[in-house]
């Protein structure tokens, strides 16, 4: 077994290129590469929130909840918070008051 950090070769089980990753004791070493993971055909593969709390996240912020309360309510970052906000991310999910009009 590697030791951790260590460089290693690893081969993707989906496309079987070869690349070098490092060894973490938290991941597998058979992987998907990038490029696999990216293009799969589940677009959520990576998300962290799903619409239903992205309206929630926008209704809490319009009753003034504070960034960072949301931030630990969702688990996700204050930043993450103000893009959706913003509507940097996610533009297209209305509000919960939107919604319930």
């Amino acid at each position: 077994m590697p030791k951790t950090n260590e460089l290693v070769i690893a081969t993707c089980p989906e496309c079987g290129k070869e690349r070098e990753i490092r060894h973490r004791p938290d991941r597998p070493l058979n992987r998907p590469c990038h490029a696999c993971a990216t293009s799969s055909n589940d677009p959520t593969w990576r998300r962290k929130l799903n619409s239903k709390q992205v309206s929630q996240i926008k209704f809490l912020r319009e009753m003034n909840v504070p960034y960072s309360r949301l931030s630990q309510m969702f688990e996700i970052s204050p930043s993450a918070i103000w893009s959706i906000v913003k509507g940097r991310n996610w533009r297209d999910v209305p509000s919960l008051s939107s919604t319930s009009a």
